[in-house]
């Protein structure tokens, strides 16, 4: 430990030394003109700084002169009186990377009319804002969605609610927070949120469910609803989180289509094209957002808090124990935050699409085999086919359609699945050995994943067979052609 010379016999006899190294680790000492007359070993390896550099210096040294002029002037007028000063501040280290400490200056015996000397502690909070700058970007995210994002406990009461929610819903948080979402939920539907907080409770979630809700003004929209399971620290599920998009105009432009009041067939497909051109675009930025920024930010935090721990373990101190098990559970958190927002990610738009069809059919045979159970096999009798982008982005989200009906209806457990190009056509043919259907069903208005699929096929120019018997499994045969639609043809 190295004290410099001035001033350094007044604050040693005032004992703030004493009391400030055994109540803090990270201390410094400054005399009246704000010189630096002590750096204790711990801040100067937070600083970057030897205790040789830092002595007889002025303290601005560590400055990153990123707080208002009236912050700074302010904590030296408190200090000047007298008074203890408290508060965060944001240091540049020797390097030039940033940190965060807490302070407490406390000012030293008086001269007539100044203290002194200065002596500070710190906790260094550096990870602290890392994850709320975290937290902030998400909230930030949630607060600018045009979506209704809504959180409540397992008793059903409202907890959260964004401007989303406001517009949705038409009433402000102030008149929903604390309230039940029963308030939302027209009688003869009430069972459904019985049995989503039932499937909540379970640790399930409820994805892209279509029902209907009451807007404060008694209207009755449809909203697409997708509920998880919130947990806090120990794991444990504490309450829901829900995002429900109104719908409402979508499905009237499709009851629209289905009446045909969109006269001009041509005209219907140019439409439809584009927002499905749109929504893949949409797709792709948010699925590369999430991956560049909130992914890397975790992978950043992770690595952080992982040295944090590495370092923490070091000191070998009992009292270290509780430290590294809140490190430890905060890593895992982190962890399984990464792991989900990359599947988010992969889900919302797979970034193997942009490696060929072939490839990219391959890669979802796969990944449905291994997150299913349900065997898939997949062959192709060409290594790429020469498609455009937007055929071969409508053959693969049909084929992705198709397995998501067999994992959730087929009751199947084997999938076969062929790409052939021949006579200027490609075609996919996917069969399943599940329990099959009536083939008028899948006519029904209700169907909207077997429609969907086939106005990806239309739009793409081409058509889409789907057979099936009960007991016999089902096959969707979709064909599009390598130039001129076939319903040119």
């Amino acid at each position: 430990m190295v004290i410099g010379e001035e001033s350094t016999a007044s604050w040693k006899e005032s004992g703030s030394l004493e009391t400030a190294l055994d109540e803090h680790a990270l201390v410094t000492a400054l005399d009246a003109k704000g010189r630096i007359i002590y750096a204790s070993q711990p801040f100067c390896a937070l600083s970057q700084y030897g205790q040789d550099e830092l002595l007889r210096v002025d303290h601005r040294i560590v400055q990153a002169n990123q707080h208002p002029k009236e912050y700074i002037e302010n904590l030296w007028a408190t200090i000047r009186n007298g008074k203890v000063w408290k508060g965060e501040l944001r240091n540049r280290a020797k390097d030039g990377s940033f940190y965060w400490v807490e302070a407490t200056i406390v000012p030293g015996r008086r001269q007539p009319g100044i203290p002194r000397h200065y002596v500070t502690l710190y906790s260094d909070i550096t990870e602290r804002k890392r994850l709320e700058g975290s937290a902030a970007y998400l909230a930030s995210i949630v607060a600018s969605s045009d979506d209704a994002i809504i959180g409540k406990d397992l008793r059903g009461l409202v907890t959260s609610w964004n401007d989303g929610a406001a517009k949705v819903f038409g009433y402000t948080a102030q008149e929903m927070i604390g309230q039940p979402i029963m308030r939302l939920i027209p009688a003869e539907r009430q069972r459904e949120e019985v049995d989503i907080l039932r499937r909540i409770e379970r640790g399930e979630s409820v994805k892209h469910f279509e029902t209907e809700r009451r807007r404060k003004d008694g209207t009755m929209i449809s909203i697409s609803v997708t509920v998880s399971p919130i947990k806090d620290s120990t794991g444990r599920i504490v309450g829901a989180s829900k995002v429900a998009r109104n719908i409402t105009e979508r499905l009237l432009l499709e009851e629209k289509f289905r009446q045909g009041e969109l006269a001009s067939r041509a005209r219907l497909r140019q439409f439809a094209a584009r927002i499905i051109s749109v929504q893949e675009e949409e797709r792709e930025r948010i699925a590369r957002e999430i991956h560049d920024e909130f992914a890397q930010q975790l992978v950043g935090l992770g690595y952080d808090l992982a040295r944090l721990e590495t370092q923490v373990r070091a000191i070998g101190a009992k009292a270290a124990s509780p430290c590294l098990k809140k490190l430890g559970r905060l890593r895992k958190s982190v962890e399984t935050a990464l792991q989900t927002v990359r599947s988010i990610a992969t889900e919302i738009r797979p970034p193997i699409l942009h490696s060929g069809l072939v490839n990219a059919l391959a890669w979802k045979a796969r990944e449905f085999e291994a997150s299913k159970g349900i065997i898939c096999h997949f062959q192709c009798n060409a290594e790429e086919i020469p498609l455009p982008a937007e055929k071969s982005l409508a053959l693969f989200r049909i084929f992705q359609e198709a397995l998501t009906n067999v994992a959730r209806h087929a009751q199947a457990d084997s999938v076969h699945a062929s790409l052939v190009q021949t006579n200027g056509t490609v075609k996919l043919l996917v069969r399943d050995n599940g329990k099959g259907f009536q083939p008028r069903a899948h006519a029904e208005p209700k169907s909207l994943g077997l429609l969907g699929m086939k106005e990806r096929a239309f739009y793409a120019g081409g058509c889409l067979r789907i057979g099936s018997k009960p007991g016999k499994g089902t096959t969707v045969e979709v064909e599009i052609p390598l130039t001129p639609d076939l319903l040119n043809q």
